[in-house]
Formats: structure tokens, sequence, C-alpha cells
């Protein structure tokens, strides 16, 4: 079932608030775009934006491991295509953050939260939001209707 996308202007807390486009927007970045390590980014950075007040320390450094790894890290396969200096910018701050056993502040990703997020705004979406528009059939483009044996016939008459 295609769900109707209202204009251009979609964004993505639009998609994600409708389960049927969730997962078909989902199924694009998947298998399409190949980009669906920007939502997963972008959805674990708001999710550990909330939480982080309310996070021990211990499990902060567990979790932001696991997001270098996954995201950060060249030989993963959901590493995201961030400018080096952005990867290692990132890097530095989590190290700093390690070293003087301090929280790892949500502002620490902030920069690369907001890279994916407007990818996912400026390109995805558009992308996926054209490819789901209503596209008219060939015989309304060619402005063909139906004869009543069954043919097509152009209903602009030629003077030939």
């Amino acid at each position: 079932m295609r769900l109707k996308l209202k204009t251009s202007q979609t964004r993505l807390a639009d998609i994600l608030k409708n389960t049927t486009l969730r997962e078909q927007f989902i199924d694009y970045l998947q298998n399409k775009e190949k980009s669906i390590e920007n939502l997963d980014f972008v959805l674990w950075y708001e999710d550990y934006n909330r939480r982080f007040p309310k996070t021990p320390l211990d499990q902060q450094r567990v979790e932001v491991d696991n997001i270098l790894q996954t995201y950060f890290d060249g030989k993963s396969l959901s590493e995201l295509n961030l400018d080096e200096d952005v990867k290692l910018t990132t890097l530095k701050n989590v190290k700093l953050s390690f070293d003087n056993s301090t929280t790892i502040d949500p502002l620490t990703f902030k920069h690369a939260y907001d890279i994916c997020f407007h990818l996912i705004e400026s390109s995805s979406i558009p992308t996926f939001t054209s490819l789901h528009r209503k596209r008219p059939s060939l015989r309304n483009f060619f402005n063909l209707r139906r004869s009543s044996s069954g043919q097509s016939h152009s209903s602009r008459t030629s003077a030939i």
C-alpha cells in the first residue's frame, strides 16, 4: 500500500509518525539508496540526547564505544559518509571525555548529527517522495482513450 505524500516539504518527523510511511522509507534507504546508517544514527542521537541526563557514565561509555565502532570506524559497513575532519573532531572529543572520566555529552556528536539529518532532509526525502508521487499513466500522458473495440486511439484527430 502506497501512501500519498503531501508535498516536497515532507519532513523526517512526518514520515516517522506514520508507521506505513516509516516502513517504506526505511525500505527505500536500505534497498535503493543504501544509506540506512544516516537514519539509524539520527534516531540514535535523538534518543541519546533525551536519555543523556539519566544515563550513568559507565553505560554512556559502553554505548558510545559501540556507536564509534558502528558509525565512525572506516572498516564498518555502517560507517557514516562524513568529512575526515568531522570524524577526527568527534573521536578527539570522545577520547577527551574517556581520558577525563567525564560524561559524553550529546554535543560531541552534534556536528555529525546535523550532517546526517541534513542529508536525509535535503536528499533522501525529496528522492523518496518523488518516487511515491502518483505518476501519470502513458495513456494519460499521450492523451489516449480506448475505443469500443479495445484499441487505443488518440483523442486528438489527425489531419492526415
